[in-house]
């Protein structure tokens, strides 16, 4: 067995950082602890309801979800609405976590 001992993993390459913009847009939202099997098709009409424009959940090049999702709404009064209706909200066993995106993803 091997140790690496110079920090640099074994991942095979070097994480660049996310470039953060500063700024968050008070229209986009974070949807997280997603369970894998929630799809966008699950959660849209729950935020459409809510003044959602698009909900996408992120995927693995190989197909599984990351477990979070990216919501646009149309206005921030409709994304405030959406963190106080849906943060902590339990769906298929787990509570989500919906938030601004703070980090521009």
């Amino acid at each position: 067995m091997q140790v690496r001992v110079d920090g640099k993993g074994g991942g095979g390459g070097e994480r660049k950082p996310r470039e953060q913009t500063g700024t968050v847009d008070p229209n986009r939202l974070f949807i997280g602890n997603l369970a894998w099997t929630v799809s966008s098709e699950t959660l849209f009409p729950l935020f459409s309801s809510m003044g959602a424009q698009s909900v996408i959940v992120q995927m693995k090049p190989n197909g599984t979800s990351k477990g979070f999702a990216l919501a646009q709404m149309n206005s921030p009064e409709a994304a405030n609405q959406a963190i106080e209706s849906f943060n902590g909200f339990d769906l298929e066993g787990r509570p989500m976590s919906v938030k601004f995106d703070s980090k521009g993803y």
